[in-house]
């Protein structure tokens, strides 16, 4: 009787040492409040926490055609890609977050996993997820993942520790509020047309205004100074365009140079007739 006893016992320890072994090694994480989440009712209901397993290298290489031809490695990639969605398959796993911000991943297999939090209100950090072999009695080795980055280079990177505590980054916002309505905000609507009309508005009223606080002389060059630019507007207009070119004391030799020889050849002319 004894001897059962003890024969009972010894198989009830081998069993549990075996689904010990054989059975795989459980993940938790917590959501804990920060100034991005005041409070974990803010998250929302649904928030799901998806676990996506990483084919292993050997696995990848398993299917990719080596020198073979394009049809055999056609055949190969095609047969490659049915395993890897089953792999997914198998191995991919979600679930959703407690009220108190918790959740937890019972029995994963040994292996490589991507970690992301999908919430409509808050965008979280992604993270690598390393399940070592349950016989070594190592927790689960975290890291930080990018995306963008290599999964391999990441594996440098320093580890976070199990369970993981998760803090939001940012708020996500779905509205925008819109600008107050001001004084620079219409003249940027209005772009450089709107202010060259308010700079020429501004000239009509100062002008009259510096120009009365002028002395007699500076108020006599003004006006020749606007002579001369409605004569050379005039000009353009006429297409005189030659006159631009030169200043006006030249233009008034020119014409009196102009003058003297149309008087002598007008003179010439009465000679030549007597």
């Amino acid at each position: 009787m004894v001897y059962q006893r003890m024969v009972l016992v010894l198989l009830l320890a081998l069993t549990t040492l075996l689904l010990t072994v054989c059975a795989g090694q459980d993940f938790r994480g917590q959501i804990q409040p920060n100034a991005e989440l005041g409070h974990l009712l803010n998250l929302g209901p649904n928030t799901r926490v998806l676990l996506q397993a990483i084919p292993p290298e050997t696995f990848v290489d398993s299917f990719e055609g080596n020198g073979e031809s394009s049809v055999d490695a056609a055949a190969v990639n095609t047969s490659g890609l049915h395993k890897l969605a089953a792999f997914g398959q198998q191995r991919d796993r979600s679930t959703l977050v407690a009220v108190d911000g918790s959740f937890i991943f019972r029995d994963l297999e040994p292996g490589a996993y991507t970690l992301e939090l999908v919430s409509r209100t808050h965008t979280f950090e992604q993270y690598r997820i390393d399940i070592l072999d349950p016989a070594l009695g190592k927790a689960p080795q975290i890291r930080i993942f990018t995306p963008g980055t290599s999964l391999v280079s990441i594996l440098s990177s320093n580890l976070v520790f199990h369970p993981l505590i998760i803090h939001a980054v940012k708020r996500i916002e779905y509205y925008t509020e819109a600008a107050p309505l001001t004084i620079g905000s219409l003249i940027g609507m209005g772009g450089p047309m709107m202010i060259l009309g308010l700079v020429g508005m501004g000239l009509v009223f100062l002008m009259p205004k510096l120009s009365a606080t002028l002395d007699p002389e500076a108020q006599k060059e003004l006006a020749d100074s606007q002579k001369r630019i409605q004569k050379r507007i005039a000009a353009v207009q006429a297409g005189d365009v030659s006159s631009l070119l030169y200043n006006e004391d030249h233009l008034k030799k020119g014409q009196e140079r102009e003058r003297i020889a149309n008087q002598a050849r007008a003179e010439r002319n009465v000679g030549r007739s007597d």
